[in-house]
């Protein structure tokens, strides 16, 4: 079944939204809600990728799938991840746009990508919904544009790898479904960290150098919320509020207070909010 959607002169940026999720079904009922209160952009179809490694953990997913948050979800266990991820990418049209995200981002504010998709054209290698000029770690670069949109070029020299010239990552970018589905085809991966880190390495192909620009908002409406590691594709910094524990809670009859996220006011890319349950 092909649930992704396909662009042509009479239908308006196709965007299909790949979500991938392990072991976290109450970390992902947190993204849903926060795509569904902030996201204001239409899109043909969500696949969620989701994977749980124990019994109590899929019952997170047994308790979140019936929910109904958004329409248009597909849910697909994991079998292998990187023919999952094929044949999802595959399926999308060569015209329509694709975005990935994992389970700990958060929608923080309010987003409408009209402006930003009516200038994305081949020139453009990707958007951003997570680079800021607020953020101190991320110097910006010189921009081409700087107002309802920003537009820059993402391969400007530079040693230390920002948000800026880190092109393909899996928090919150989206990409050309035309480019995506020939560059998964062309690198390795086992798994959501090793499918960013290969595409990352892919970005000197020379195809890709040529697409040198890169579009964003004027500000983030994207951050990542490091609760936790369930990969087990390298070490990543997060906190120490286990899987397990926030799964009981979730089961339970509690879901995470986006509410507290909503309000924050994020300084990196990668930023830890302490999360608060409520009945839900």
């Amino acid at each position: 079944m092909n649930i992704c959607g396909s662009r042509d002169e009479h239908m308006t940026h196709a965007l299909n939204i790949v979500i991938f999720s392990k072991d976290r079904a109450c970390q992902l009922d947190s993204l849903l809600h926060s795509l569904r209160d902030n996201f204001h952009v239409s899109y043909s179809g969500i696949t969620v990728l989701y994977r749980a490694t124990s019994a109590e953990l899929i019952t997170g997913y047994d308790v979140l799938k019936p929910k109904k948050i958004l329409d248009k979800i597909t849910w697909r266990p994991e079998n292998k991840f990187t023919d999952d991820v094929r044949d999802i990418v595959g399926a999308c049209g060569d015209d329509s746009l694709i975005m990935f995200l994992v389970d700990d981002t958060i929608i923080f504010r309010p987003c409408v990508l009209d402006q930003v998709f009516d200038a994305f054209t081949h020139k453009h290698l990707f958007i951003s919904l997570r680079a800021s000029r607020a953020y101190p770690a991320d110097t910006p670069p010189e921009f081409m544009t700087d107002g309802e949109f920003l537009e820059w070029k993402w391969n400007y020299s530079k040693r230390k790898w920002v948000t800026w010239n880190y092109p393909f990552s899996v928090d919150g970018n989206i990409f050309h479904a035309r480019h995506m589905k020939k560059i998964v085809k062309k690198i390795s991966f086992a798994a959501p960290n090793s499918f960013e880190g290969a595409m990352h390495t892919y970005r000197h192909a020379w195809w890709i150098k040529r697409i040198a620009r890169a579009l964003a908002l004027p500000d983030a409406v994207v951050f990542n919320n490091p609760l936790n590691r369930v990969q087990t594709e390298g070490e990543t910094w997060h906190r120490d509020l286990t899987a397990e524990h926030i799964n009981k809670k979730y089961v339970e009859g509690y879901c995470i207070d986006n509410s507290v996220f909503y309000n924050s006011r994020p300084d990196s890319t990668h930023c830890a909010v302490d999360v608060s349950f409520i009945k839900g």
